[in-house]
């Protein structure tokens, strides 16, 4: 059980360390690791921890931890550059359709 957590860990990790990520792979690979923990027995439990321990995946979850949030980051600075680009965008829109005319008075 041990060494299937560890590959499709791998392979988790490999999905968010890549250039684009593939989020239908990512999601398909978490469900696996997940059906992986949810089908050990109450009395595998434990030996599964221990060999979770001594194997060091525990820096690979952190690995893979780290990488979604560095993503998490920077969608989050694409979404409020986003969001400033159209602010800019609508109120340049507004500005010209309105005509302003800057010079009130004729010179």
């Amino acid at each position: 059980m041990i060494n299937k957590y560890r590959a499709v860990s791998e392979e988790i990790f490999n999905i968010v360390s890549s250039e684009e990520i593939d989020h239908i792979k990512l999601k398909e690979r978490l469900k696996e690791r997940q059906f992986i923990i949810n089908s050990l027995k109450v009395d595998e439990v434990d030996k599964f921890g221990q060999a979770y321990k001594d194997s060091g995946l525990y820096k690979l979850d952190g690995d893979i931890k780290v990488k979604l949030k560095e993503r998490i980051v920077e969608v989050k600075k694409e979404l409020q550059a986003y969001k400033a680009n159209k602010m800019v965008n609508t109120a340049y829109t507004n500005m010209n359709r309105n005509t302003l005319n800057i010079f009130y008075k004729k010179v």
